[in-house]
């Protein structure tokens, strides 16, 4: 039987309350901040605020921050709040590390989700680096972190997630993780940073993840003082991290390339990052053509900003292996942004040939690669 909880205050133990509740309870939070650094392991609990701009729940920690255990945090240790738990809702209420200065403090999450069939709506994450970590742990650091984590932060589970009309903000790589999670018509905010760069989002999903990070309807902004092309879209965490763009906006903040490959990776190889035509507020990225995307052999990311209709299908036919893996791109039927396209081609690989509407690339790394444009 579920219980309705008096509204909790900030004078209230909100852990208490949450570890005695039983699957089904409804908790409400009164407005005020609540300090304090919270688990849910109870499932199937709603949690409510009187507003993300009222309610507040929130804490401190940081990465080269020291623990009880005399290790450092690490990034996965800052949390604000971690829902451990299937099936919560979290509704009208925020979420914050209000540590700051990521650039000598490091990672400061706010929310960890490591959990299935989770619903946020009509709520604030702020944080800078590393807002939002979304389950599961890659599999590498599911291994590395055995005796350093809580068993709940380090299984090895499929992760959905479900955040409506919701604010997030931060720095660089602050939307991260492997959850198969959907963000649907959410304000991602870029804050300023002393390093005068960003990275909104940073996937590491696994080659067999189908899903990955969707945003649907979503508004790329940034606080004032955020350098313009100054924050990348995404960038890989690890190899075959996905997010698809579908019909967002973007402020000027955005850098017209898009995307970042991680640092001196080859990750620009295998990424699979996707976007839709672009809509009303992508009209001065417009002016860029194309941006210079990834080529893999499971997904590329060679992307129009104009919003005309285009589709590519790529073969690659490996040294070895000879095998045949398919793969995605976007671009435009504009004639210009066609040899747009071409050129990029001609300028990142071996040699391209151009015959009708396919394209011949022949690279050191790859056999022969065709494009056939539709």
């Amino acid at each position: 039987m579920s219980t309705f909880h008096n509204i909790l205050t900030p004078d209230d133990d909100l852990q208490a309350v949450l570890d005695h509740s039983s699957p089904g309870d409804f908790i409400q939070l009164s407005e005020g901040d609540f300090r304090v650094k919270c688990t849910v392991f109870v499932p199937s609990l709603t949690i409510r605020g009187a507003g993300m701009d009222k309610t507040r729940i929130i804490w401190d920690d940081y990465a080269n921050k020291i623990h009880a255990d005399g290790k450092e945090y690490n990034t996965f240790r800052t949390w604000t709040m971690a829902v451990c738990a299937d099936h919560i809702t979290m509704e009208d209420l925020a979420v914050v590390n209000d540590s700051l200065h990521p650039e000598t403090k490091g990672q400061e999450v706010a929310l960890t989700v490591y959990a299935d069939d989770f619903h946020m709506k009509h709520c604030r994450l702020t944080s800078t680096q590393d807002t939002l970590f979304l389950g599961p742990l890659p599999k590498d650091l599911i291994e590395r972190y055995d005796g350093f984590l809580i068993d709940p932060l380090r299984r090895d589970i499929s992760c959905r997630q479900y955040f409506e009309e919701c604010l997030i903000e931060g720095t660089v790589d602050f939307i991260f993780g492997c959850g198969n999670t959907v963000f649907d018509n959410c304000e991602i905010r870029s804050l300023c940073d002393a390093r005068d760069i960003g990275y909104a989002a940073a996937p590491a999903h696994a080659l067999e993840q189908t899903e990955g990070f969707l945003f649907r309807n979503c508004s790329f902004t940034a606080e004032p003082g955020v350098t313009d092309g100054s924050i990348y879209l995404a960038r890989p965490w690890r190899d075959y991290g996905l997010c698809r763009f579908e019909n967002c906006t973007y402020g000027p903040h955005i850098s017209p390339l898009g995307f970042d490959k991680w640092n001196d990776t080859d990750r620009d190889r295998t990424a699979r990052f996707y976007e839709t035509p672009a809509v009303e507020g992508n009209k001065k990225l417009c002016e860029t053509g194309l941006r210079p995307g990834f080529f893999c052999g499971y997904g590329c990311c060679v992307f129009c900003r104009c919003g005309c209709v285009f589709s590519v299908t790529v073969a690659a036919f490996f040294r070895l292996l000879w095998l045949r893996f398919p793969v995605a791109a976007a671009c435009c039927n504009c004639v210009g942004h066609r040899r747009q396209f071409f050129q990029f081609i001609h300028n990142n690989f071996f040699q391209a040939f151009l015959v009708a509407n396919i394209l011949y690339v022949f690279d050191p790394y790859i056999n022969c690669c065709w494009v056939q444009i539709v």
